[in-house]
């Protein structure tokens, strides 16, 4: 049950397009207000890609609860590919990681693995390392997965992954200090908080830019108290403070400059 759109919805495996040409696994979906009748059967899509780029599985599609937005660890399929020469079936698997806001539309973040099969050789085939949905919170600071490890052996568990809260993709800045500009947006609150890490010597600091791409006063980078850390919940402020309810309901962009650092999420 999707609360948010009010409907029951399945999403499983297909073969794209429909019909007798050369098809792709791919990740449909159908939705019903009763569980009995059914919407007629789309397939999701990848924003800005034709079609699927890769062969996909299981899909663990679910709303994330700590955000208006949809997740998938779809796993990955590569019929061509064998690791193991005494492995009697084709093909290797890996996850990805995607997420969207309206449960049919889908960006992929970032195009390699979320999760490898890594050094346990036993997930070096082609129905291993399933993801279950959902993600759990288990700390104030932890998130967890479910993967089924070891599939088609007599050794076949489920293993616990764990992330930081919110720490599925970053913007990422090395030594060479870079910045990004956000789309416009509007927002409710009071404060600006983020959820970044940096190393000893990384920085972060934020502008706040009004809707033609200047510095509002008072919330320029220069005007930001220079951020260093690891942290979950942190507090933006600049040398006037913290508070930013007097721009609430505005449009405005976000300027983000960063170096040796990692930007996980912001609200």
């Amino acid at each position: 049950w999707d609360v948010r759109r009010q409907c029951y919805a399945i999403y499983v495996r297909g073969w794209c397009p429909d019909g007798p040409e050369r098809r792709i696994r791919a990740i449909r979906f159908t939705t019903s207000t009763d569980f009995i009748h059914w919407e007629p059967w789309q397939y999701t899509k990848i924003i800005d890609a034709a079609q699927w780029p890769w062969h996909l599985y299981t899909n663990a599609a679910h709303p994330y609860h700590r955000a208006p937005i949809y997740l998938m660890f779809p796993k990955r399929f590569l019929p061509e590919r064998n690791f193991l020469d005494n492995w009697e079936y084709e093909g290797l698997s890996d996850i990805l990681f995607l997420a969207g806001r309206d449960g049919a539309h889908f960006s992929l973040p970032c195009r390699e693995a979320f999760l490898r099969p890594g050094r346990d050789v036993e997930n070096w085939h082609e129905r291993s390392i399933f993801i279950a949905p959902w993600v759990v919170d288990t700390a104030d600071d932890e998130m967890s997965l479910y993967s089924v490890q070891h599939y088609r052996t007599a050794s076949i568990h489920i293993r616990r992954l764990t992330l930081r809260t919110d720490g599925f993709v970053s913007l990422h800045a090395n030594g060479a200090a870079g910045s990004v500009l956000t789309r416009l947006l509007t927002f409710d609150g009071e404060h600006l908080e983020i959820n970044y890490a940096t190393s000893a010597a990384g920085s972060l600091r934020i502008a706040i830019l009004n809707e033609n791409g200047a510095p509002i006063p008072g919330f320029s980078l220069d005007d930001c108290n220079e951020i260093f850390g690891d942290e979950i919940a942190r507090v933006v402020s600049w040398k006037n403070g913290a508070n930013v309810g007097t721009l609430a309901g505005q449009m405005v962009r976000l300027r983000f400059a960063l170096e040796e650092a990692d930007l996980f999420s912001f609200r």
